[in-house]
């Protein structure tokens, strides 16, 4: 059931803001299909068979990998899974360090706030609380606006308001809150209004 997309595609496709190869589609179908083996009930046995959840979790990473730099892959995959399973049971060390490494815009990097969030231990870890604390200062104006807006438009209670206030330590919120002051752009606002 394990579809590989084979060869490189040259034609990128828009949806969006986000530009994709023809293969991006075929990259989320299975990684979709392995995050749902890995979580449901019928591989129950993984906790008792550590060999064939290592060998989903490397097809994960080999799927993440595929994604071409430059075309807009990554972005499109990350934004496109259910990226809090994938998290969750999908990711072994080698995912997780290409996840952390990549370069991605606003969009990936709300879905991985957004997932961190879900996940709910954010508080209680300093790995995913330095992690979104590097893709929040990673960007800067127009891309910081993005990303801020998209972290609240999540539909749920996982917004930035939380991200910052409960989900990171005094430390960490000190430092998103001096970088929001610092490089969001200027805008005018009445006195006493949120921006």
């Amino acid at each position: 059931k394990f579809q590989a997309a084979k060869g490189r595609f040259s034609v990128l496709h828009v949806e969006g803001a986000v530009r994709y190869t023809k293969q991006a589609p075929i990259i989320v179908y299975n990684i979709d299909l392995l995050v749902h083996q890995l979580s449901s009930r019928q591989l129950l046995d993984t906790v008792f068979r550590p060999a064939r959840r290592s060998v989903l979790q490397s097809r994960v990473f080999d799927l993440l990998q595929m994604c071409e730099q430059g075309t807009g892959d990554l972005e499109y995959v990350l934004s496109s899974v259910n990226l809090a399973q994938l998290l969750e049971y999908g990711a072994n060390e080698a995912t997780l360090k290409l996840l952390q490494e990549a370069h991605i815009g606003p969009l990936a990097s709300a879905s991985i706030i957004d997932a961190l969030q879900k996940r709910g231990r954010m508080h209680f870890t300093d790995s995913e609380q330095d992690w979104a604390l590097r893709l929040l200062t990673a960007s800067v104006q127009n891309d910081l606006s993005a990303l801020k807006t998209m972290i609240d438009d999540g539909g749920d209670i996982h917004n930035l308001y939380k991200l910052v206030y409960s989900d990171l330590s005094d430390a960490n919120k000190d430092r998103v809150l001096a970088h929001i002051a610092e490089h969001s752009p200027r805008s005018f606002a009445w006195p006493g209004v949120k921006i």
